[in-house]
Formats: C-alpha cells, sequence, structure tokens
C-alpha cells in the first residue's frame, strides 16, 4: 500500500506506534496495557534510557500506559500539523531532476489548491 506522507504522519501521531514500542519492552502479556507493575518490572533494562517515570507517561491517570496516552502525548504535534499550510518552494524543479534521472523510488504529486 502506497500511502500518502500526511496519512502516515496522522497514524504516527495517533500514540499506536509509540504503544508498540513501549509495548514491546514492557507489556509482558500484550494485552495493549502497561500497568506500573510490568512498567516497573523493566525486562528489556531500557529505563535508564529513557529517562521518563511512569507518572510521567500515565497522563490520564488511569493506572495504565497505553495508546490513550500517547495520543495525549502527540496531540499538539497533531494540531502543527493540520494547521500546517507549506507551499512547497522548488517542488516542480525536483520533479524534474526526478524524471531526467529515472528515479522510479520517488514521486513528487503536485495538486492545486
Amino acid at each position: 500500500m502506497n500511502e500518502g506522507m500526511k496519512e502516515i504522519l496522522e497514524w504516527q501521531l495517533t500514540g499506536g506506534p509509540s504503544m508498540i514500542n513501549y509495548g514491546t519492552w514492557f507489556d509482558e502479556n500484550e494485552d495493549g496495557k502497561i500497568p506500573e507493575e510490568e512498567f516497573s518490572k523493566d525486562r528489556f533494562k531500557t529505563l535508564s534510557h529513557l529517562g521518563v517515570s511512569f507518572s510521567e507517561l500515565d497522563i490520564n491517570k488511569d493506572k495504565i500506559i497505553n495508546e490513550e496516552d500517547f495520543r495525549i502525548i502527540m496531540e499538539p504535534y497533531k494540531l502543527e500539523l493540520s494547521d500546517a499550510n507549506t507551499p512547497v518552494i522548488g517542488a516542480i524543479e525536483i520533479q524534474e531532476v526526478i524524471k531526467i534521472s529515472n528515479k522510479e523510488n520517488i514521486t513528487i504529486d503536485i495538486f492545486e489548491g
């Protein structure tokens, strides 16, 4: 599936990807929730590298870390993305270079606004 960059960024800001990463390290029973007991076990010894506590990640204070907590953390970035209206200067020139170079692994789509 070839998704657009906007869709990819939107998904990355849902909290899901962060929960996938943290779940790999801390969600022992793989139920999509990390209670403090699982977090504190630190079975892969990653806490010292993360520099974050359970209470800092349990944003909604429901005593578990889950996708919802990461969604709340990412919300300001999602708002920035949705408010962005940035022109891409030089896109037509870059598109021409790609065409001349016979590159097939990159495309630039220009939509009239």
